[in-house]
């Protein structure tokens, strides 16, 4: 779908740019099946895939990401899958050129508290530069107070690679936000706001969300970065829909959230 074509969207429709297929460590699961269903309860037309924090990881979630692939390709029009990574394995950089080149995957999930990453440190750097080569997105977990995804090291980062889209999964959900007690990581956080300005790199993710707060953050960056995002199954897509839809915004900015901008960044 051309650039053209995508903004000139009329109708409000949605694409989930968060979802988990598989198995998680924590008993949780998800299959396509089950997902579809979802989606079509809920109105959702297209879904980003990736794994849970698989019970089997092995060979770097190897085996997973290969089933998001299969199940991309299987349901074309409804799924697009990213690679999850450990960036703590020693064959991290192998599977995701795996990914991109075999797999055909649209982009990366990095998971700081599940994987225990330290956003900014040196290993991290490899990732970043191969999504960098290969123009794909990254969807960061960034809700919880999680020492290795504070907004200073994720601002790092974005500063770094100024030409890989980062999204910002659950955009921090006031940990360390807009509203944050703590006026320390506030100062952090506007520092994401900023270069997001800026720089234009940095996207932000809708899950779990409360309305005051996503509006406070669309004032501040525009609608153009953020998307909408469930988190399925952790979250509800219905519910996360009424969020998007009681937004004080004229509708031209909403279709931007709720398909445009995810649409452009995988295209």
């Amino acid at each position: 779908m051309s650039n053209d074509s995508l903004e000139g969207e009329s109708e409000l429709s949605y694409v989930d740019a968060h979802c988990h297929i598989g198995h998680d460590l924590d008993g949780t699961r998800q299959t396509a099946e089950m997902l579809l269903e979802k989606m079509d309860q809920c109105g959702i037309d297209h879904a980003i895939i990736f794994s849970f924090n698989e019970q089997d990881q092995e060979h770097c979630f190897r085996r997973a990401n290969t089933l998001i692939a299969n199940l991309m390709n299987d349901h074309s029009e409804r799924f697009t899958g990213f690679c999850r990574l450990d960036p703590h394995s020693p064959l991290a950089i192998t599977e995701l050129k795996r990914c991109v080149n075999n797999l055909g995957l649209k982009g990366i999930k990095l998971h700081p508290r599940a994987q225990s990453l330290d956003i900014d440190a040196p290993y991290m750097m490899p990732i970043f530069e191969l999504a960098e080569n290969y123009d794909k997105p990254i969807l960061i977990h960034t809700s919880g107070i999680v020492q290795g995804i504070d907004p200073i090291k994720s601002a790092n980062i974005v500063h770094k690679f100024p030409n890989v889209n980062f999204i910002m999964g659950h955009s921090y959900k006031a940990h360390y936000g807009i509203n944050s007690n703590d006026s320390n990581s506030s100062s952090a956080f506007r520092e994401i706001l900023e270069l997001a300005y800026q720089q234009k790199n940095v996207y932000f993710e809708t899950s779990f969300l409360p309305t005051a707060y996503l509006e406070e953050l669309i004032e501040k960056i525009g609608a153009s970065q953020v998307v909408f995002g469930s988190d399925s199954p952790y979250g509800d897509p219905c519910w996360e829909k009424l969020t998007i839809e009681a937004l004080k915004i004229p509708k031209s900015e909403k279709i931007k959230i709720s398909r445009t901008n995810i649409l452009l960044l995988i295209k």
